[in-house]
């Protein structure tokens, strides 16, 4: 196996379990942004906000308020909020869009290896996750990964260039 497919195949399992660890993410942004859209359109459907209605100041003696419109300040103060809200909730909307795009975009990717890595034994499967389900600064060598599982080191590198040939194999097959 040549040097650049086998790191180009390790870069995808890398991307893989980077994936996994978005998608859950993904999935509980989605519902947090999902509840405050459903708090937005009940505050708005209920008209529940709430405005400071001496916002001018109360002077000492009597006011007498002219508007041209026929509308008071409280008046206009509640439309200003409950519009305001209207904007927040059409913002959030589209994040949420955008959240499920990006979930279904991860799921896609996500499916492509699962299958491949699905067909390997229990033992393998934890080799791989052990090896490429890290963070970029906590990675796992061979040597700990064998001690891990029991194995030696020597045929802990043989097992992975196996495992990654073989998922070589039939992703660009």
């Amino acid at each position: 196996m040549d040097k650049e497919l086998f790191r180009k195949t390790e870069g995808m399992l890398y991307g893989y379990y980077k994936d996994k660890n978005r998608l859950e993410s993904v999935r509980r942004e989605i519902e947090t942004v999902g509840n405050l859209i459903n708090t937005i359109a009940r505050n708005i459907k209920t008209c529940n906000v709430s405005i400071d209605p001496y916002q001018g100041g109360a002077g000492g003696g009597e006011r007498v308020q002219t508007s041209s419109s026929n509308s008071s300040y409280v008046e206009k103060a509640i439309i200003k909020a409950i519009d305001d809200m209207e904007k927040e909730k059409a913002q959030r909307t589209k994040k949420l869009y955008k959240l499920k795009c990006e979930e279904r975009n991860l799921i896609y990717r996500i499916e492509k290896v699962e299958g491949n890595i699905g067909m390997f034994k229990d033992e393998y499967k934890k080799f791989i996750e052990l090896k490429y389900n890290t963070a970029p600064g906590e990675k796992m060598g061979i040597r700990d990964i064998a001690l891990e599982l029991n194995m030696s080191k020597n045929k802990a590198y043989d097992l992975r260039e196996e495992l990654v040939r073989n998922i070589a194999e039939y992703r660009w097959c």
